[in-house]
């Protein structure tokens, strides 16, 4: 079996074995990477392109979104003919986060209701002594 040809970090040879069928040879450390790969710091997000923007969601539609879950949730946890305890308590907690961030949200939206009434109240004095219909 054939040694790597590249050199170290130090100039010295590289004394590994060289992978099969490469050429030249080289070691599983000093070998290209794939053509597909993309070049180390530089994956892209498993999400999507960085300059996606999310659209906008209001807080009502995901706190009706989170209900919708919990109960589909629920069910499936009903549904579980003799679940593995493990999986059991995963899916009860998680049951939990989201009936918690649920109600997180619903004091939030109970707290912004004057703040957003108050600012509705201030624009509609604003247009009307401006004379501007709103």
């Amino acid at each position: 079996m054939p040694r790597c040809t590249a050199l170290t970090r130090h100039g010295t040879p590289c004394r590994a074995l060289a992978v099969r069928g490469s050429d030249p040879p080289r070691c599983r450390a000093h070998r290209p990477p794939p053509a597909n790969t993309p070049a180390p710091g530089r994956t892209p997000p498993a999400w999507g392109p960085p300059d996606a923007e999310p659209a906008p969601v209001s807080l009502h539609a995901l706190i009706a979104d989170l209900v919708r879950r919990v109960r589909e949730l629920s069910q499936a946890i009903d549904a579980l003919p003799g679940a593995d305890p493990h999986q059991f308590a995963a899916l009860v907690k998680l049951q939990g986060e989201l009936t918690s961030r649920i109600a997180r949200l619903l004091r939030q939206a109970a707290n912004d209701a004057p703040l957003d009434k108050a600012l509705h109240e201030a624009l509609d004095h604003v247009a009307r002594s401006m004379g501007i219909e709103l």
